[in-house]
């Protein structure tokens, strides 16, 4: 008995500990290690303090997956959490955008267009609750997936946020909505009015990234145009910006650039360089391109050309895996909508035989007052019918 008593104060003591841990990490009042933070997760969710806490590990672990290009398991954790979320009565916004957010862009990394977008839609009024700004980047995500598939009410969209963004003093937000919108007229080849839209941007010179980022889009119209030189230029210009694996997108797309002008030695060396970020970076096929170059200009070429073939295949396996999961989180979906819809019926009729059953009775009761009342008056009428009698005699 004293071992199961000092064993569950134990427990409670692990528990609330961890929890503790959880929470502080969380809201950035401590700060772990990916090793410490994924061993804490794993705690959590194996001692199952409460849902939210649960959620909140798988969200964690989410996190940590999306940081080691682990696309599938990410998706897998963040739905975990959402399942656990929907179970408990706390409400936390920015949990509740983000683990839709998060999904909608694996989504999206993955082509499933339509459901990244969905996922927005539904992590937006979450954002908006939790901040202005986050309201307007979710806004804005969910925008440049619409433009993809209904560039119409995209453009829609984007001529709100420029307006919010306006409103709320965000410079950085107008820079990136004007970067967003640049990018639909150069995938419509109407390149002058996509170099107007980054150029609007870059006057407003605010974020060295968001600069840089503008500066990369803006060369993909030189680029389409077959002005490699001033692509060219353009992309050195954001790379005196960028830092780390920032460097990546940049570092591409200044390879392509050498490689169209002939420049096989130049191409190579940022591409090597490239090559040191793509771990960091999403498994989507415009980076898995950085191979398919890399095998154009170095010597190792059928290296790369294997590296290339394998990256391909991994991403159209993830995309599989994740068409799957989406499959099966819409049956189940599915399925209790079904269960949903049946309890409501039943209900329903439960209610409507109970009316008729209360309606019969009512009317029998009125019935039976009716004979009552009816023979009460008659009763009522004899007794004086004989009082009067006996007062007449009298």
């Amino acid at each position: 008995m004293i071992k199961i008593v000092f064993s569950s104060i134990i427990l409670f003591i692990s528990l609330v500990s961890f929890s503790n841990d959880l929470i502080k990490y969380y809201n950035g009042e401590t700060k772990l290690s990916d090793q410490e933070v994924h061993a804490l997760c794993d705690q959590i969710i194996q001692l199952k303090p409460s849902n939210y806490l649960i959620a909140l590990a798988h969200y964690q672990k989410a996190i940590l997956l999306r940081k080691r290009s682990q696309n599938y398991d990410a998706f897998e954790a963040y739905s975990s959490s959402y399942s656990y979320l929907e179970k408990c009565d706390t409400l936390d916004n920015y949990l509740e955008f983000n683990i839709r957010r998060n999904q909608g862009v694996i989504l999206n990394h993955n082509g499933y267009t339509k459901e990244a977008a969905k996922k927005h839609e539904e992590a937006l009024p979450y954002a908006h609750n939790y901040s202005i700004k986050a309201g307007l980047s979710v806004k804005q995500n969910w925008a440049a997936i619409l433009a993809k598939v209904d560039p119409e009410q995209a453009m829609e969209i984007f001529l709100e946020l420029l307006d919010e963004a306006e409103q709320a003093h965000l410079e950085d937000r107008k820079m990136k909505v004007y970067d967003e919108i640049g990018k639909m007229f150069t995938r419509s080849g109407e390149y002058e009015e996509a170099k107007d839209f980054f150029k609007k941007g870059l006057s407003i010179s605010s974020s060295k990234t968001i600069r840089a980022r503008l500066l990369n889009n803006l060369s993909s119209t030189y680029y389409y145009e077959g002005a490699y030189e001033k692509q060219e230029q353009l992309l050195r210009q954001s790379l005196e910006i960028l830092e780390g694996s920032q460097r990546f997108d940049c570092l591409r797309d200044l390879g392509e650039c050498y490689i169209m002008q002939n420049k096989l030695d130049q191409a190579l060396d940022v591409l090597l360089e490239a090559e040191q970020y793509y771990p960091q970076r999403n498994l989507v096929a415009e980076n898995i391109r950085v191979f398919e170059w890399l095998a154009i200009t170095s010597p190792d070429s059928a290296r790369y050309w294997k590296i290339f073939g394998r990256e391909f295949e991994k991403m159209a396996k993830e995309k599989e895996k994740i068409g799957a999961l989406l499959k099966q989180q819409g049956m189940q979906q599915m399925l209790l909508r079904l269960v949903s819809e049946k309890e409501k019926k039943t209900k329903i009729s439960f209610y409507k035989m109970w009316a008729i059953v209360g309606a019969f009775a009512a009317l029998l009761i009125l019935l039976l007052w009716r004979i009552w009342w009816n023979r009460f008056r008659k009763g009522v009428g004899k007794v004086l019918g004989v009082f009067e009698e006996e007062r007449t005699k009298a």
